[in-house]
């Protein structure tokens, strides 16, 4: 149930059907070791496989090995039900590149780092649209010492600790949000997926002079966004937090800051007395 590279948003998941082979009435056990196992582009290296077929399914008790530059296991079952393929199982990364992942099964390509991660899933489907449309479960993620590319908290922040006059806002917001990166300490959530939507929970990025806590959902059947986020500046602990809202194609959602009360009280911080 994994897949290399969404497909463009204009196509859709493939629709192309597909079918598990004819499980023989037997029971057997599995043992396989490979320098590499190749599948739909995904590459695990260093594989062991121990697994079993038991009432005309395929029991997975361990496939492990190297992927996306971490440690990868998996766990779980594949059967075929009237015809119809189904999966279930646990999968678990450790030291896995984050942004390859988010780029291959979430479209956002802004995010980068090393994490950790379990997830819990399930699906039935004969194509690769109807496993996303039908997939569930929950997941995990726990990233560090990583960067987000498209806003600077810790240089915004710096910028208000020099802030002398209303006018200095501009720049300081220049810098803050019109680019750059924010790098990260660390960066975890829930993921919460029910008919290819994951709903985020608990979801908090932990940077040098600020954090963000995000919520929101993404729409992996339809390949959308609609997330929220909240910074607020730890290094300026009496100022209001602001908010930057994701909204449509994953792979290029509209991107929109609200600093209305931040700016606001900015503004009152840095008129002089009297005024």
């Amino acid at each position: 149930m994994l897949f290399r590279s969404a497909p463009p948003p204009a196509k859709g998941w493939s629709r192309e059907r597909f079918s598990l082979p004819a499980l023989p009435a037997v029971e057997a056990d599995l043992q396989l070791t490979a320098p590499r196992l190749t599948w739909r582009g995904l590459r695990l290296d260093e594989a062991r496989l121990d697994g079993r077929l038991a009432d005309q399914a395929l029991v997975v008790d361990a496939l492990a090995g190297r992927l996306y530059g971490g440690r990868f296991e998996l766990k779980g079952r594949a059967a075929a039900s009237d015809g119809v393929p189904a999966f279930s199982g646990t999968v678990s990364m450790s030291g896995g590149d984050l942004k390859a992942v988010l780029q291959d099964y979430a479209g956002i390509n802004d995010i980068a780092g090393r994490f950790d991660g379990t997830a819990q899933l399930a699906a039935s489907g004969t194509s690769p649209a109807e496993l996303v449309a039908g997939l569930k479960g929950t997941a995990e993620l726990h990233g560090r010492e990583g960067a987000v590319e498209g806003f600077n908290l810790t240089g915004m922040s710096e910028g208000l600790k020099r802030l002398q006059r209303p006018t200095d806002l501009v720049e300081i917001f220049r810098l803050g949000l019109g680019g750059g990166r924010t790098p990260f300490s660390t960066i975890d959530g829930v993921f919460r997926i029910e008919q290819g939507v994951a709903r985020l929970e608990n979801v908090r990025l932990v940077a040098r002079g600020g954090e963000a806590r995000t919520t929101g959902s993404i729409n992996l059947a339809a390949w959308t966004v609609d997330i929220g986020n909240q910074f607020r500046l730890t290094e300026h602990p009496d100022l209001p937090s602001f908010g930057f809202k994701l909204n449509g194609p994953l792979e290029a959602p509209r991107r929109v800051f609200d600093v209305q009360d931040l700016q606001a009280q900015l503004v009152r911080r840095g008129r002089p007395a009297g005024r």
